[in-house]
């Protein structure tokens, strides 16, 4: 198995559920399982709080604890439209000159929670893919540790909000 940083998993781990989405993409999710070198007689039993990926459709997965999906039903609603976000025009006006919205516009809920483990988020971009846009109080504002690669976008979240992804269109004239 491959961690979110492209490097194999060591340890122990149970795998507790796999599927396979279009495209042949496999998700799992994986519990790591401590195993003591002996046992011990009076210890209570260790809970574990696995980590899981979920697919919310349009090509987005959520990636984070059991324990933070149970208490905070994340969703994400995939917007039709620039009206339906946050303060729109602050976000182009935010925008380095030349980019475009190389993704699609979503708000992800719950709004207003900070989480005690960070939520990753991975979605689908457009080539030339180069910054992510989160809306907050004070406007929107660039994502710093995003993670570009194969069409791809990831981000680690502590709360939920709007968010876009922009960048220069590299569109090319056929014909």
């Amino acid at each position: 198995l491959i961690g979110p940083d492209m490097q194999p998993l060591t340890g122990a781990m149970r795998l507790e559920e796999a599927n396979i989405l279009p495209g042949n993409t496999l998700t799992a999710v994986i519990a790591a399982i401590d195993l003591p070198s002996q046992p011990a007689e009076d210890s209570a039993p260790v809970q574990e709080d696995p980590l899981v990926v979920k697919d919310v459709g349009h090509g987005i997965f959520l990636k984070t604890n059991q324990s933070i999906f149970d208490a905070h039903m994340l969703k994400i609603d995939v917007l039709d439209s620039w009206s339906g976000l946050k303060d729109p025009s602050s976000l182009e006006k935010a925008f380095p000159s030349g980019h475009v919205v190389l993704s699609h516009l979503i708000r992800l809920h719950p709004e207003d929670v900070t989480f005690l483990l960070p939520v990753e988020v991975e979605m689908p971009t457009c080539v030339g893919a180069a910054t992510v846009w989160r809306s907050s109080t004070r406007g929107w504002a660039p994502v710093e540790d995003a993670t570009f690669g194969d069409g791809r976008v990831t981000v680690k979240l502590d709360h939920f909000c709007d968010m876009a992804v922009t960048g220069q269109c590299h569109v090319k004239a056929v014909g």
